[in-house]
């Protein structure tokens, strides 16, 4: 588990892992969590779950203000395989 701040502007680059599926929870501000298929707005108290296999990429939805959140790794072999976006 860790806590994530992302400023506004910032942002975690497409990416997908080969073994491990991701949890997020907002905690403060709104994150986004974007899929190839889906978009989640999370805002304190919301939850997403992005599969093992799925580029994702995360980013902070509101400007300025930061986001807060945290991320829940799965069991398995970790690795961050950048995708294009």
């Amino acid at each position: 588990m860790r806590e994530y701040v992302l400023d506004p502007g910032e942002f975690i680059p497409w990416h997908r892992h080969t073994q491990v599926s991701d949890r997020f929870y907002g905690l403060e501000g709104t994150t986004l969590v974007q899929t190839r298929d889906e978009r989640f707005e999370l805002r304190p108290g919301d939850s997403a779950l992005v599969g093992a296999g799925t580029a994702h990429h995360v980013s902070n939805g509101v400007p300025g203000q930061p986001c807060r959140f945290l991320l829940v790794q799965g069991v398995g072999k970790y690795d961050f395989l950048k995708e294009d976006a």
